[in-house]
């Protein structure tokens, strides 16, 4: 969750947004799938409010150091989440990480982050640049997908642009990386995005995603999220047979090139 809707940490995990829940278990599949979930070191670039990679370690139970950067933390929320878990530790910046961490990052994390940077590129190429990037080091991002879907919770949240896979690889290669998995998730989502778009041009929309606002039940939740998940998982399928459906989220794994 992206720290400007967080308005408490304890929110439980069966209150998350069914969309949330989904994603998580989409990278842990990608993860799965790319053999990197053996992984030793994990960083989650832009991390929020800490869900994402406190979930995957324990849901997992990560063998690894993890973790995660926010330039939006506030020290005593650095405080707090450095107490909960030994082995995941967060900073307000990379150099910051860089200071207290001699070693490589195997795995970085980008998820639904680079929207929100005015350059992208010249984010990422600033990213590679740090001593714990290695050409070995796999980049896993995920974005907003499609401009004309471009809407009011964009703009809450800051966005800059949404992608498509053309861009997404294109934005990839200017930063100095070689893509070698792209695709998009989530098509089930396009046909209530459309309509939400819909009525925004008959009623003003509210300054909110709806993630702090879910209020679903448990039972709720976990059925839209494994719904979801299913339809990632027939997209997959799809995808190996030459069928490349659209999604509401594009992701992208790619790694540094050699200097």
């Amino acid at each position: 969750m992206d720290l400007r809707e967080l308005g408490a940490r304890n929110t439980l995990v069966n209150n998350r947004h069914p969309w949330e829940l989904a994603r998580l278990e989409v990278t842990t599949d990608i993860l799965k799938n790319n053999d990197l979930l053996a992984s030793k070191t994990f960083l989650d670039l832009g991390c929020g409010d800490s869900f994402f990679i406190n979930t995957l370690y324990n849901q997992n139970q990560l063998n690894a150091t993890c973790f995660g950067v926010d330039i939006n933390f506030e020290d005593p929320m650095i405080l707090e989440f450095n107490k909960e878990n030994p082995k995941i530790q967060f900073f307000k910046t990379l150099d910051n990480l860089a200071d207290n961490f001699k070693g490589t990052i195997d795995v970085v994390f980008l998820m639904d982050v680079i929207e929100h940077i005015e350059d992208d590129i010249a984010f990422l190429k600033m990213v590679a640049q740090y001593s714990f990037i290695t050409p070995q080091t796999t980049f896993v991002i995920t974005v907003p997908a499609f401009r004309s879907l471009f809407a009011s919770h964009d703009v809450f949240l800051g966005h800059y642009r949404r992608y498509d896979n053309q861009l997404l690889e294109n934005n990839i290669s200017k930063s100095g990386y070689k893509t070698f998995e792209v695709g998009y998730f989530f098509s089930l989502l396009l046909l209530p995005r459309w309509i939400q778009m819909l009525k925004e041009k008959l009623v003003k929309p509210k300054e909110t995603t709806g993630l702090v606002e879910w209020q679903g039940s448990g039972f709720k939740t976990k059925t839209i999220a494994n719904i979801l998940y299913l339809d990632y998982k027939f997209s997959k399928i799809a995808r190996k047979i030459g069928i490349k459906l659209p999604g509401l989220s594009n992701y992208a794994l790619c790694r540094p090139l050699e200097l």
